[in-house]
């Protein structure tokens, strides 16, 4: 089996990163594959953190890609003289292309619980993916990162799905302060052939981009049938 891994929180958060080098460490003593170990968002200073020499030991060891969002770097100003040992500055159809080429797709973010290492074993379909806004929109958030990969991701033969829940439904209604709007660009699903689009746990006035209510129920087999990414 073949697995790819994203980051998406910060080093700061050290105990879920620990976690996430402690499972990986687990993937390859069953003697199972990792295509890729992506580091997107705020997990782009892992590369310049302490913490960088664990990743670089194990990643020699066994041969894995370490690979940072090279547009987050920038906006970022982390430099890749400063990385360490084996870490590489990568863009998002390298990791949309391992995520296709995966059974298994675990993300580590914030909001990471032990439920979300879940091996679902009835998923056979590498090419069905989920994405899943749940913030709302705010300079060089992750979900601006997050509508970026699904733009690249809808460029392949991918099943894609797409779910606004909570805060993240923000993204695609009528804004009247400052904040800024990702509308245009999740407007731009419709044009990708991204046609399921859904909103859970909201109401559906002012929403600029046409999308179906989603019930509780509906939104559990989407996401058991598909990998998943939140954002």
């Amino acid at each position: 089996m073949a697995h790819t891994i994203l980051i998406t929180a910060h080093p700061r958060l050290l105990p879920l990163n620990r976690r996430a080098l402690s499972y990986c460490e687990s993937i390859v003593a069953e003697g199972e594959r990792i295509n890729q170990i992506f580091f997107m968002h705020d997990a782009n200073f892992i590369a310049i953190h302490p913490s960088a020499q664990q990743w670089s030991a194990f990643a020699a060891e066994h041969g894995i890609s370490l690979q940072t969002c090279v547009s987050t770097a920038e906006q970022k100003s982390i430099h890749l003289r400063d990385y360490a040992a084996g870490f590489q500055q990568g863009g998002l159809s390298s990791l949309a292309d391992s995520i296709l080429s995966s059974e298994h797709l675990v993300q580590f973010n914030e909001d990471f619980t032990e439920s979300d290492m879940y091996r679902k074993s009835g998923l056979t379909d590498k090419k069905k993916i989920v994405f899943i806004f749940k913030s709302a929109p705010k300079e060089n958030s992750l979900a601006a990162e997050g509508v970026d990969l699904l733009l690249v991701l809808s460029a392949f033969e991918a099943d894609i799905g797409v779910v606004f829940q909570g805060d993240g439904i923000l993204n695609i209604t009528e804004s009247e302060t400052d904040r800024p709007s990702y509308t245009k660009r999740f407007k731009a699903l419709a044009d990708f052939d991204v046609e399921k689009r859904y909103i859970l746990d909201g109401k559906s006035h002012n929403i600029e981009v046409e999308c179906e209510m989603l019930t509780e129920t509906a939104f559990q087999q989407i996401v058991q049938e598909s990998h998943t990414l939140y954002f």
